[in-house]
């Protein structure tokens, strides 16, 4: 009688790359599952459902000056579930936490004496889901370093797998809104709100905080047109283009910005087309909003970006 072994006939796998495959195949299973469809993503999150009151979240504290603070309680979840309507056209889910509720209440006490910044964090994903957020910023003196420091203060995120679209962007925006309105009766009133060069941004902004300026990101626009974006770094003219973006950027006044992108604007012109491809997208109505003098609120300036310094600190642009 012939015994035929199995590792004689071809295509069969020998035990031990069977026992690999086993193994593989029970480490996966063991391992995070990715959430694909938005039902799924709704079913992880229901638990986490924001509470009714605030008082689920928040206690008050004394705030060192005859006053009182909310300040997040020990029992709060470190997560919150904002549930929106599917009225979007998207697939995502917004949500926020405790700490953030009580910046928002702290937020609802400065009507028009902050900014709003929005923005996606394409390496921050979860499969196709990409995180945004929303949220403003503080700012303070570094007495040891000697410099104006800030820190971004999110307050509403979005994982979404429409990124900056503008159904995407009315979301998150409006999330912020069902917060304040359950928590603290009201809603925020921004003095400017900020984003990149986004239609989807932009548009949402308007439409969520119709009252507040919106401006772009001028350290954006600099480091862009710096590596060659929108002209070549060859051309003649490329760094006399670029001062004068820095001078339409410290403008004082709309009307100074207006006279300064007219005069620009012809000489631009007359060194032929190089300059097309920024003009119309930086200096159109709606995109020309990147000028110091535009913003009435405190302390803001068109910057969407940071940079630490050595103290760990983060200095303005």
């Amino acid at each position: 009688m012939c015994v035929l072994l199995s590792y004689c006939i071809t295509g069969v796998p020998t035990l031990r790359e069977l026992q690999r495959r086993k193994e593989k195949l029970l480490r996966a299973q063991k391992g995070p599952n990715q959430i694909k469809l938005l039902i799924d993503m709704k079913h992880y999150l229901i638990p986490l459902t924001m509470p009714n009151s605030k008082n689920e979240l928040l206690c008050l504290d004394d705030d060192g000056e005859g006053g009182s603070i909310y300040v997040v309680a020990d029992f709060a979840p470190k997560c919150i579930y904002i549930p929106m309507e599917d009225v979007y056209g998207v697939e995502g889910a917004c949500m926020t936490g405790p700490m953030q509720i009580s910046w928002m209440g702290q937020l609802m006490n400065l009507p028009k004496k902050f900014v709003l910044h929005a923005d996606s964090k394409f390496k921050l994903h979860h499969g196709e889901w990409v995180l945004t957020t929303l949220g403003t910023h503080y700012l303070r003196w570094d007495v040891h370093n000697h410099n104006l420091s800030t820190s971004f203060v999110p307050l509403v995120y979005l994982i979404c797998k429409q990124h900056e679209s503008v159904g995407a962007c009315t979301m998150l925006m409006e999330a912020l809104n069902v917060c304040t309105l359950k928590y603290f009766g009201g809603k925020l009133e921004p003095g400017a709100v900020m984003s990149d060069h986004c239609d989807g941004f932009r548009t949402a902004f308007r439409t969520v905080f119709p009252d507040a300026t919106f401006g772009q990101c001028w350290p954006h626009i600099a480091r862009k047109f710096s590596e060659g974006e929108y002209t070549k770094k060859t051309w003649e003219h490329f760094e006399e283009a670029k001062a004068h973006l820095r001078v339409i950027h410290l403008a004082h006044t709309p009307e100074m910005r207006d006279l300064l992108m007219h005069e620009i604007g012809d000489l631009w012109d007359s060194w032929g087309h190089e300059m097309d491809k920024f003009w119309k997208s930086y200096c159109v109505e709606g995109w020309d909003v990147w000028s110091v003098g535009l913003f009435n609120c405190m302390l803001c300036t068109p910057s969407q970006q940071v940079r630490k310094n050595g103290g760990g600190q983060y200095i303005i642009h």
